[in-house]
């Protein structure tokens, strides 16, 4: 069956290039490609390729060749000329617009706060992980520039947000965290260890 027109909307369910759900839109036949979302870019410039591989294919070349031209020099190497390149590729066909453009009738949007304070382990947990995690930026800054360091800034500020909402949700994990100590300082240690054996 072929279609005039293909519209992916919560494009970003693309984002990754060997995910099942790409491999299977990519086989629609149709005269026009067309993605909608609100979050084309969630951790790397890959996800961007992948959803315009699927829009445009070719624009960008290939998987590979997008990396080496595109995502190393500016998510390793901050190279800013290469960043103004791709943003001027690009620009001819992004649309972004605003909720004052789309729904101006809506009213602003309500925000409550209701602070709450964290006690315990879960409170040590954050600490440690506020204090690598600062280290860890600075360093990388110091070694990419601040253009270079973004997945880095990323990173830690969702890190410290997922100890906030449940320690659980933090990479490695185990659903006896919040009752054990002993798995609290387990995960400290793993998560001590996967850093420093991380790439910088």
């Amino acid at each position: 069956m072929a279609f005039h027109i293909v519209i992916l909307d919560e494009a970003q369910a693309i984002k990754s290039p060997r995910s099942q759900c790409r491999r299977a839109v990519t086989q629609l036949s149709t005269e026009q490609r067309l993605c909608l979302t609100g979050t084309p870019i969630e951790n790397n410039l890959g996800e961007m390729w992948s959803l315009m591989d699927f829009a445009n294919p070719g624009l960008l070349g290939d998987e590979d060749a997008f990396r080496q031209r595109y995502a190393i020099p500016v998510e390793r190497e901050g190279n800013a000329e290469r960043l103004a390149e791709l943003r001027q590729r690009l620009a001819p066909y992004l649309l972004r617009r605003t909720k004052e453009e789309v729904a101006p009738t809506l009213p602003p949007k309500t925000e409550i706060l209701h602070p709450i304070e964290l006690a315990g382990r879960q409170r040590d947990l954050y600490e440690s992980l506020r204090v690598s995690a600062h280290a860890d930026v600075r360093r990388t800054i110091a070694e990419r520039g601040l253009a270079g360091s973004s997945i880095a800034i990323l990173d830690a500020p969702m890190k410290l947000r997922q100890c906030c909402c449940d320690p659980q949700l933090l990479p490695g994990a185990c659903s006896c965290s919040r009752s054990s100590p002993a798995c609290w300082r387990a995960w400290r240690a793993r998560w001590r260890t996967a850093k420093s054996r991380s790439p910088s």
